[in-house]
C-alpha cells in the first residue's frame, strides 16, 4: 500500500464522518415533534450512535496517520 492510497483512505473516512454528522443533523431537524410510531428517544439514540461512529472513524484515522507518514518517508528515500 502506497502513501497515496493511505491518504485517499483517510480522506474518504473524513468524508464519511462528515456525511454521518450531516445526516444526523438533518434527521434531528425533521423529527422535532413526536411522530406517530417514532418516539423522541429514538432520534436522540440515532444522534448518539452517529457520534459513536464518528469517534470510531476518528480512531481509525489516528491509527492510519503514522502509517501514512511512514510510507511517505519510505517513498522519499
Amino acid at each position: 500500500m502506497q502513501s497515496k492510497d493511505v491518504s485517499k483512505l483517510i480522506v474518504s473516512l473524513l468524508v464519511l464522518a462528515i456525511g454521518i454528522k450531516v445526516i444526523t443533523i438533518i434527521a434531528k431537524g425533521y423529527i422535532q415533534q413526536p411522530v406517530a410510531g417514532i418516539p423522541p428517544e429514538l432520534v436522540g439514540s440515532l444522534d448518539s450512535v452517529g457520534n459513536l461512529f464518528i469517534m470510531g472513524i476518528g480512531v481509525i484515522i489516528l491509527i492510519l496517520l503514522p502509517f501514512y507518514f511512514s510510507k511517505r518517508s519510505e517513498e522519499k528515500k
